[in-house]
């Protein structure tokens, strides 16, 4: 059966259209979002836990891309609380002034990825300005870690020149100024 056909018994046989979704992820995926949007009322983060309760990680993490502009703050580390990573977070993160609460949220035992911890500790070091604003923040979350393995090795590893990471400097500046 084709897409018009299958349309076509999903409309007479009066079945809400979001059920295209179990014909075929990606035929149907317009007319699905926007099926989605308007039974949850446009409540995105519905939408997105109804990908996630079907397990299509794929169209809940392009859902959530499509929307980045629209989400809160609540909402998007609660996508990232499900291990997502729509395209543009760290961008509209960063626009936002968010990198601290997902430092924080990258940093809990719930959703630990050192990785783009150290990308949002990056994004708050970026400049003079916010490395002023951020220091004292930034260094009591990352203390909270020092002993962690984890954060040991990556300090340890060689770095690239240049030195690398800002945040690897910062905490190195802090955590061994002899060494610095």
């Amino acid at each position: 059966l084709g897409p018009d056909v299958i349309r076509l018994a999903i409309k007479c046989s009066k079945t809400s259209v979001e059920e295209l979704h179990r014909f075929s992820h990606d035929k149907f995926e317009n007319e699905v979002d926007k099926a989605l949007k308007d039974k949850f009322r446009s409540n995105l983060i519905e939408v997105v836990l109804w990908y996630l309760n079907r397990d299509d990680k794929a169209h809940a993490e392009k859902f959530a891309t499509e929307n980045i502009e629209k989400w809160l703050k609540t909402e998007l580390m609660a996508i990232v609380r499900r291990k997502l990573k729509p395209k543009g977070l760290i961008e509209h993160v960063h626009n936002k002034d968010w990198q601290i609460d997902f430092i924080k949220l990258y940093l809990s035992s719930e959703v630990f990825n050192l990785n783009q911890a150290v990308t949002f500790s990056d994004k708050a070091l970026s400049s003079i300005e916010k490395a002023e604003i951020n220091f004292e923040t930034l260094i009591n979350e990352w203390d909270k870690h020092r002993n962690d393995k984890r954060v040991k090795n990556m300090l340890e590893r060689k770095q690239p020149k240049p030195p690398g990471p800002n945040t690897v400097v910062f905490l190195n500046l802090f955590w061994k100024p002899d060494y610095s």
